[in-house]
């Protein structure tokens, strides 16, 4: 189930700001899934899943970070990026990401 945040600004003295209405609501990014398959030696994938992305850059980023943190695993300092494919399916945003 997505998270909801919920953002409020107070201004010091200012009571006026709560008269506009409700505080609008903004759903932040659910991370759903990831998976790490290893092609080769040398090439290894990574599949995410993010509901309601704020931006694609969010889906390809938390790609990003499933492979750094897979290379961490394997004894490695880094990870080279290859290439990543983003789309859309109902909402959800899947990322198809390679990485040597």
């Amino acid at each position: 189930m997505g998270r909801r945040v919920l953002g409020l600004a107070l201004a010091s003295g200012l009571t006026g700001a709560c008269a506009s209405g409700p505080a609008e609501v903004a759903q932040a990014p659910d991370y759903r899934w990831a998976e790490t398959l290893r092609m080769s030696e040398e090439l290894v994938n990574i599949r995410v899943g993010v509901e309601n992305p704020t931006d694609p850059g969010q889906v390809a980023a938390y790609a990003d970070c499933v492979a750094s943190n897979y290379a961490l695993l394997q004894g490695f300092a880094f990870a080279r990026h290859v290439r990543t494919t983003l789309t859309e399916e109902g909402g959800l945003w899947l990322g198809d990401a390679v990485y040597t």
